[in-house]
């Protein structure tokens, strides 16, 4: 499943998420791999991982296209896309301002 969200993550909001995601449920996490919008950031984070590793996230020079919502492929074991939404939307607020998952789909090219 992918999970999209409008409004940009802090790199504080964003990290927090992750470690509490892996440290719940990295075992059900079998690949993670998205582009996300860190407001301090000029262009979009590749973000990319498995289980409770995660590679340092890179920072790309430009978006690729005027889309600039965030959006994270994940592959998992047992673990539903409204549980990670509601994880990212519970921690995301105690960090930061939320940012909102949308359920709107990129247009067909």
């Amino acid at each position: 499943f992918c999970v999209w969200f409008e409004a940009p993550f802090s790199w504080q909001s964003f990290a927090s998420i992750v470690q509490v995601l892996t440290a719940l449920r990295g075992a059900d996490l079998l690949r993670v791999k998205g582009l996300v919008h860190i407001a301090e950031e000029a262009g979009p984070v590749v973000v990319q991982g498995a289980q409770h590793l995660f590679h340092e996230p890179v920072t790309l020079a430009a978006w690729p296209d005027d889309d600039r919502r965030s959006r994270i492929v994940f592959i998992t074991r047992g673990l539903e896309r409204d549980a990670v939404e509601s994880l990212f939307r519970a921690i995301g607020a105690v960090a930061d301002p939320p940012a909102t998952p949308t359920d709107a789909r990129p247009a067909s090219r």
